[in-house]
């Protein structure tokens, strides 16, 4: 699904390469572009939007969690 995502493509269309999927997910450091586990990069994620929601408690987010 993510190599779809980033390499587009369609029916007929498979999309260019231009990254091997494997160096994509080696760290930058190493010249892939650090992709990591999905599952944890997701949770990561929902952990920052909660922490911007309970520090910015005025936002329309907020409020409507709130109510």
């Amino acid at each position: 699904m993510m190599n779809s995502f980033w390499w587009g493509g369609g029916a007929n269309n498979k999309g260019i390469r231009w990254l091997a999927w494997d160096r994509m997910t080696q760290p930058k450091g190493h010249g892939g572009m650090g992709l990591r586990d999905l599952h944890f990069f997701n949770l990561v994620m929902i952990a920052k939007q909660g922490w911007k929601i309970m520090t910015n408690p005025h936002t329309l987010v907020a409020k409507l969690f709130k109510a």
